[in-house]
């Protein structure tokens, strides 16, 4: 039997994925849902990552890699000062990339994951990357070859016992494609966080890029995001 660690960051596009695992044929006690804390300001998305797991009756575990980005000067950590950057993504390497964020994840969960599960044969380890993410290189850590060449380490680090899962990539997902997919199964889009604002009680920015995407990809889909927001970017045109 296979097993699945979803790295679940707690947004759209991480909660899609497990609901469509789960409505795909997977047992929810053969997943895993796991989060991270690398010191980021909007650690909101910890909550909302726990509470997506609960909504689905799915073990949940947070590991903690703050130490390895403590020296890092950029804007969606604690420890910095930079102003988060507003407005949407532009085609070229962002503020808001951490370094090889995503392989530090990915390395992790394949190493937390063979831990925990010794005597499978098959586990995967499945994130929610998908085509808006790497376009322009803005997210170099999300492109298909990036997940590609990850694949191929893993499962040469790991005797072919983990590989790497990412469907939205593989499958040219956009995000306005993912949220389509999501409203049809009920994905709880309510208990997600995306903003890279941390919460002030009044709800996500939604000035910041992410926010904007998110606003963006509900839009498209002529659909109302359930989360609140502080002000509500015109995305009509962008």
């Amino acid at each position: 039997m296979s097993k699945y660690a979803i790295l679940l960051s707690g947004g759209t596009d991480s909660a899609t994925l497990l609901g469509k695992l789960l409505t795909e044929g997977c047992c929810k006690s053969d997943i895993l849902a796991i989060a991270f804390n690398y010191g980021q300001k909007h650690d909101i998305e910890l909550r909302a990552s726990r509470l997506v797991a609960k909504y689905y009756g799915v073990e949940h575990k947070t590991l903690n890699l703050s130490n390895i980005y403590k020296d890092a000067e950029n804007p969606l950590l604690k420890e910095s000062n930079k102003a988060i950057p507003k407005g949407p993504y532009v085609a070229k390497q962002v503020a808001t990339y951490i370094p090889f964020r995503n392989g530090l994840f990915i390395s992790a969960a394949a190493a937390y994951a063979m831990s925990i599960w010794q005597d499978e044969k098959d586990i995967f380890i499945s994130l929610g990357a998908h085509t808006d993410d790497s376009v322009g290189d803005v997210y170099a850590d999300c492109s298909k070859t990036f997940t590609q060449y990850m694949d191929r380490a893993i499962m040469q680090g790991t005797y072919n016992v983990v590989k790497l899962f990412s469907p939205f990539a593989a499958r040219r997902y956009t995000k306005a494609k993912i949220v389509k997919a999501g409203l049809k199964i009920g994905v709880p889009y309510h208990l997600t966080w995306s903003c890279y604002e941390g919460s002030t009680g009044q709800g996500a920015c939604g000035k910041c890029s992410t926010c904007i995407d998110r606003l963006k990809a509900f839009h498209i889909n002529g659909a109302q995001d359930p989360i609140k927001y502080k002000e509500v970017t015109d995305v009509s045109n962008i």
